[in-house]
């Protein structure tokens, strides 16, 4: 029988370009069994079953996914599931608002994403609501769990566009508008993190400082860049973020 198609260009279509048994099938104009034959022939390894049903991730949306580096690098988490084999990236917010701003992102970049109220055991009636939202996707953790500090810093630094939609994420996820003085403020503990986040701002030509402090012995040192009044009204008005604003 002749060979509809090599083994090299069967694995390059299925392993280097993601496409299933089936779209390999489309494009050949053959049934899937026959694609499913040659891998059994060829003694082409198949994908595990996870992988079989994972979405495709849109990695071209570079505005989208520098919103969602922002936000990582801030309130986000990867969440793995070693026994289940589940890939998370999760965030956690009182902000309905920025739930629902991180859930259309994700959705953006062709994902599921889930956003739902947490229920806790323990809640007092002055307690401000907890909103959990992501979406699974062993891709998209791969991807971030793959990036160092200085890629994603080569990322966003592409354009002014980029740089503003990642500010623009971590903003909503750490940062904090003082409506008395009208300032903005952003915290973490990790300081190359705010190391990086500074590097922006000097990109976009917008003045800061940086302080360091802990609340309790306990607690990890906290690293906080305060921008005044006037810079922090050229900040939001180039990042426009969804909350924390005047």
């Amino acid at each position: 029988m002749e060979p509809i198609i090599t083994k090299e260009e069967l694995t390059k279509l299925y392993w280097q370009r993601q496409l299933t048994q089936k779209e390999i099938a489309n494009q050949l104009g053959v049934w899937d069994a026959e694609i499913s034959n040659w891998m059994r022939y060829y003694k082409i390894p198949r994908r595990s079953i996870a992988e079989r049903h994972a979405l495709k991730v849109d990695f071209s949306d570079q505005r989208t996914l520098s919103y969602i580096l922002g936000v990582l690098l801030g309130d986000g988490s990867i969440l793995y599931n070693k026994k289940w084999r589940t890939h998370q990236i999760v965030m956690n917010t009182t902000s309905k608002l920025f739930g629902e701003s991180f859930k259309e992102a994700l959705k953006k970049i062709a994902l599921s994403p889930f956003l739902w109220r947490v229920n806790r055991k323990q809640e007092k009636k002055q307690w401000s609501p907890v909103y959990r939202v992501g979406a699974s996707s062993w891709k998209i953790v791969n991807w971030y769990q793959g990036l160092t500090l200085e890629e994603i810093s080569i990322f966003v630094c592409k354009s002014k566009t980029l740089m503003c939609k990642f500010l623009k994420g971590f903003y909503e996820s750490e940062g904090c508008y003082y409506k008395k003085n009208k300032t903005c403020s952003m915290s973490n503990s990790n300081e190359k993190n705010i190391n990086l986040v500074a590097q922006l701002l000097g990109k976009l030509n917008i003045h800061y400082g940086i302080y360091s402090h802990k609340r309790s012995e306990n607690r990890k040192t906290e690293f906080q860049i305060y921008m005044n009044t006037k810079e922090s009204q050229k900040f939001l008005s180039a990042i426009k973020p969804c909350i924390k604003n005047p």
